[in-house]
């Protein structure tokens, strides 16, 4: 269990975040730039920035099972 934790608590699980991150963000902002009307743009960035909201909540919860 704990190579578990050392391994999470290293650089593979904070790494494994930031690459889904970058092509999450990467896909929301080419279909930005590909959509004609404002109001679609508007709505994909929100969809962007919730979707990041959902990863940061989920890494903090993996996080505090990973200390106790």
């Amino acid at each position: 269990m704990d190579e578990w934790r050392i391994v999470c608590r290293g650089g593979v699980h904070q790494g494994y975040e930031r690459h889904r991150w970058l092509l999450l963000s990467c896909y929301f902002l080419a279909l930005i730039l590909l959509s004609k009307s404002a109001l679609a743009s508007t709505v994909l960035l929100k969809a962007m920035v919730n979707a990041y909201d959902v990863i940061s909540v989920n890494r903090g919860k993996l996080d505090h099972k990973l200390d106790a």
